[in-house]
């Protein structure tokens, strides 16, 4: 199991763009799309910011949120398939549901039984 590490952080034009560095210390790009709970554990999706070997243009990446050795937050390699699918369904249905909203507001939060930016989706 492979770990990352948050190396910077920087938000440009509403896109979470974080660079995180692995145990042999190499850097990588990433653009975080959701985090998200499943069976009691956290779980982070990203898409790469910049061409990464062995991960495609198309894929998202998820890893398992966890407690390191100092207290931050590790991500770490999900190594088990019907994991990984599990977390990409919710993460789907997640994004559907987002999709569905009629507003113009991109942080409304609107989720299927209530609205918080008052659209009045529901």
């Amino acid at each position: 199991m492979e770990e990352y590490r948050e190396a910077t952080k920087n938000t440009e034009e509403s896109n979470d763009i974080i660079e995180l560095v692995n145990d042999e210390g190499e850097k990588a790009k990433f653009l975080h799309l959701a985090s998200l709970q499943y069976e009691g554990k956290w779980y982070a999706i990203f898409e790469a910011a910049e061409e990464i070997e062995g991960i495609e243009d198309d894929e998202v990446v998820i890893f398992e949120v966890k407690d390191g050795d100092n207290g931050e937050e590790v991500l770490s390699t999900v190594d088990d398939d019907d994991i990984l699918d599990a977390v990409f369904a919710e993460f789907e249905r997640m994004m559907e549901e987002e999709d569905d909203c009629d507003c113009d507001d991109d942080n409304c939060g609107c989720d299927g039984d209530s609205c918080s930016c008052g659209c009045k989706k529901n």
